[in-house]
């Protein structure tokens, strides 16, 4: 968690990297996250609104983000 967002990282560099994949940030005005990259093409936002996601659609945009790298 930054102070923008929620961020997510494929990779582990260690130390005081603070690079990210995807970062989930707070829909304007509303209790909603929407991610800052979106999905670039692949699947993990399917089905998903990505402008207004509920925090339990942002837990599994977020899972379908790691489980793609081990699938």
């Amino acid at each position: 968690m930054g102070g923008d967002g929620i961020a997510y990282s494929e990779t582990d560099f260690g130390g005081d990297d603070n690079s990210f994949n995807e970062m989930l940030l707070l829909v304007q005005d509303e209790l909603a996250l929407k991610p800052l990259m979106g999905d670039f093409g692949g699947r993990a936002g399917e089905g998903l609104n990505l402008e207004h996601l509920t925090p339990e659609e942002a837990a599994e945009f977020l899972w379908r983000r790691f489980a793609s790298r081990i699938g």
